[in-house]
C-alpha cells in the first residue's frame, strides 16, 4: 500500500482550506510528465507546484528521507502530508477539476482509492518501459 502521513479525506480537507500542494513526478518520463502538466486542481486547493524529482534539491531529500521511493510513485505533498504513488492519485483526484476530458477521466479513474490502487502498477510498469525503451536510468538507481 502506498504511504502516507495522513489519510485523503483530511488531506482533502486541507486543500480546501488553502493548503499548498507540491507534485513530484518523474520529469524523464513521458506520461508521468504530461499527467503532471495537464493536471488541473480546483482553485481553493491553492494551485499546484510541479517539481522535477530528477532536479533534486530539498523536497526530493525530505521524500527519501521518509523512505519513499520515487521509482515507486510520484509524491503529493500538502501542508506536510506525503502521499505516494496510488494516493497521490487518489487525492490529486478528490481536489482536481473538471475543466477538461484530461481531468474529468483522471476523476473518474483514481476518486476510488480502491480503483486508484489496483491501476497505479499498471501506470508504475508503463513508466518503467518508456524508461528502458528511451534509454533513461531511473531515479533511485
Amino acid at each position: 500500500m502506498p504511504a502516507s502521513d495522513s489519510g485523503p479525506g483530511s488531506a482533502a480537507a486541507t486543500t480546501a482550506a488553502g493548503g499548498r500542494l507540491i507534485l513530484v513526478y518523474d520529469g524523464d518520463c513521458p506520461l508521468c510528465r504530461h499527467y503532471a502538466l495537464l493536471t488541473r486542481v480546483n482553485a481553493g486547493s491553492g494551485g499546484l507546484q510541479l517539481h522535477n524529482a530528477r532536479d533534486g534539491g530539498a523536497i526530493v531529500a525530505a521524500i527519501s528521507a521518509r523512505g519513499l521511493k520515487l521509482d515507486e510513485g510520484m509524491v503529493l505533498i500538502i501542508d506536510g502530508a506525503y502521499h505516494h504513488g496510488a494516493s497521490a492519485l487518489h487525492v490529486l483526484a478528490l481536489v482536481g477539476t473538471s475543466s477538461d476530458r484530461f481531468n474529468q477521466a483522471m476523476r473518474g479513474l483514481f476518486r476510488n482509492p480502491r480503483r486508484a490502487r489496483l491501476l497505479y502498477p499498471v501506470l508504475r510498469a508503463g513508466r518503467a518501459l518508456l524508461l528502458k525503451l528511451t534509454g533513461r536510468r531511473p531515479i533511485d538507481g
